[in-house]
C-alpha cells in the first residue's frame, strides 16, 4: 500500500497536502477525514486513560474520541468527541433525553372549590431520574380558560349595560419539584358580544 504526503513545514507550521499551512497544522483533503485518539474514558471527571508523555497532567485543550458508554448515575460518558477543560472532560456534543407528564384532565372553578389548592390529576408522584450530570430545562405548559361569558341584552338573564359582557378569572398553578415549589400566574379572559348592535343617526 502506497500512501503519499506532502508535507511542509514553515516557521513551525504543518501543512499536509499544502504547500501553504496557514495555522499551526493545516490538513487539506477532498475526501478524507482527521481520526482523533480513542480512549475509552471512565468518567468526565478522570482524565484517564488519558496521559502526558512529558509527566503530570494532561493540558487543557487535549481532544479524545471517546469509545465507551457508562452508566454510573454521574459524570457519565457517551461515545464521541471530547476535550479536557483542565478539570474535566467536556463533550462536544448534546447529550439529550426527556420525559413528558401529561394530564387530561379538565378542572372547573366554581364556588365549591373556592380558594382552596386543587391537585391535577395524573402528575402527583411522578418522577424523572435523569442519565446525565449537567443542566435540564423543565417545560410547563397549561391551557386555562376565563369561563363562559354570557351573551349580553339575552332573555331571561340578568340585563347588562353596554353590548359586551367580558369574563376574566386569574390563579396560580403550584409546581413542585424536588421539594422546591415554583409559582406559575395565569390569567385568561373570554368576550361576548350583542347580536346586534343600533348605531344612532342624524344630527345632535
Amino acid at each position: 500500500m502506497a500512501f503519499l504526503l506532502n508535507v511542509s513545514t514553515m516557521t513551525a507550521q504543518v501543512g499536509i497536502n499544502t504547500a501553504n499551512p496557514k495555522a499551526a497544522l493545516d490538513i487539506e483533503s477532498s475526501n478524507y477525514g482527521v481520526v482523533m485518539p480513542r480512549l475509552a474514558l471512565t468518567s468526565t471527571q478522570n482524565e484517564s486513560p488519558a496521559s502526558n508523555p512529558q509527566g503530570g497532567n494532561i493540558p487543557a485543550g487535549t481532544v479524545i474520541y471517546n469509545t465507551a458508554t457508562t452508566n454510573n448515575g454521574s459524570n457519565d460518558v457517551s461515545p464521541g468527541l471530547y476535550v479536557w477543560t483542565g478539570t474535566q472532560w467536556d463533550p462536544q456534543f448534546d447529550r439529550k433525553e426527556q420525559v413528558m407528564f401529561e394530564s387530561v384532565l379538565g378542572i372547573r372553578t366554581e364556588p365549591l372549590i373556592g380558594l382552596l389548592p386543587t391537585n391535577i390529576g395524573g402528575l402527583n408522584n411522578q418522577t424523572f431520574t435523569p442519565k446525565y450530570t449537567g443542566t435540564y430545562k423543565v417545560i410547563l405548559s397549561v391551557n386555562y380558560g376565563g369561563g363562559v361569558a354570557k351573551q349580553p341584552n339575552e332573555a331571561g338573564s340578568p340585563a347588562s349595560e353596554g353590548d359586551l359582557n367580558i369574563a376574566r378569572q386569574t390563579g396560580t398553578f403550584d409546581f413542585e419539584l424536588d421539594g422546591v415549589h415554583r409559582y406559575i400566574p395565569v390569567g385568561a379572559y373570554s368576550t361576548n358580544y350583542a347580536n346586534s348592535v343600533t348605531i344612532p343617526t342624524g344630527g345632535d
